[in-house]
């Protein structure tokens, strides 16, 4: 049975990492909020949580992770805002777009190794989005990477976790795509906000 951290947890953990960690985003209210104070996200029940962001021009990330430099056993949380030159106008061309990006994305992260298991195009709330799940590895050992594009206008909002897999698991009859912790990933991507 997963255990879950309550908020005071979060709450005494997002303490310590402001403390420690040279964040440049703002934790408050168990949020992680970028620095422009634009987006912000919940922070993921991640036990011994380590936290990264960053970024430059057009782009920013946050990553949650389990320790410093650790993506496993509880797996990396991470979402990535990408500033669009130009933005879709329809529901139909941000999927357009959203497909034709997510090639290029697993081939510019983790040294290229993750292959693409599936893709489709999925709703969370109100927007529309696009659902990727691809296999490979990270530091040699197998994972599963399941993404979800979101629609926010002028930015691209991608919402990511990598998850460890055993070996036995990927051949044994249990789909990869299915072997992730699927309520809390849903969780974090609904968690995603954009201020008004």
């Amino acid at each position: 049975m997963r255990r879950r951290l309550r908020a005071g947890t979060v709450m005494a953990l997002c303490l310590f990492l402001g403390a420690c960690v040279a964040v440049q985003g703002q934790l408050a209210g168990g949020r992680y909020t970028t620095p422009d104070g634009q987006f912000s996200v919940a922070i993921p029940a991640v036990p011994r949580l380590g936290l990264e962001d960053g970024g430059s021009g057009s782009r920013r990330y946050v990553d949650f992770f389990s320790g410093p430099g650790y993506w496993y056993p509880h797996g990396q949380y991470s979402v990535e805002w990408i500033r669009l030159d130009e933005a879709p106008d329809t529901a139909r061309a941000f999927l357009a777009m959203a497909k034709q990006f997510v090639p290029a994305y697993l081939a510019q992260n983790y040294g290229g190794t993750f292959r693409l298991l599936r893709a489709s195009r999925t709703r969370v709330g109100a927007k529309p989005a696009w659902r990727f799940v691809a296999l490979g590895q990270v530091e040699g050992r197998a994972a599963v990477w399941v993404g979800t594009l979101l629609d926010f206008g002028d930015t691209l909002v991608a919402a990511n976790l990598i998850y460890p897999v055993d070996a036995a698991q990927v051949q044994g009859p249990a789909p990869a795509a299915e072997l992730y912790p699927r309520a809390d990933y849903e969780s974090f991507v609904n968690s995603i906000q954009r201020k008004k």
